[in-house]
C-alpha cells in the first residue's frame, strides 16, 4: 500500500510501517500509517520529515512506565 509522488527534488511517500521494539523488557510490535517527505540533495534522497500515527498500545505502555 505504498504511494510515492515526486516533483522535481521533492517527494512524499504514504505507506504502512511495521516496527518491533522492546521497552522495559516488554516486546511490542506495531503497524500503522506513515508519511515521509524527502528532498534530493547532491544526488541523494534525504528524509526531511516523518510522521506516523500514535498507537494507543505504545502510548499506554509509555504512560505506565512511571507507575
Amino acid at each position: 500500500d505504498q504511494l510515492i509522488r515526486v516533483t522535481g527534488d521533492l517527494a512524499y511517500e504514504l505507506c504502512t510501517e511495521s516496527a518491533s521494539m522492546t521497552i522495559a523488557g516488554d516486546q511490542l510490535s506495531l503497524e500503522g500509517r506513515a508519511t515521509n517527505v524527502y528532498r534530493k540533495e547532491n544526488g541523494e534522497w534525504k528524509v526531511v520529515h516523518h510522521h506516523a500515527d500514535l498507537h494507543a498500545e505504545f502510548a499506554e505502555m509509555i504512560a505506565n512506565m512511571g507507575a
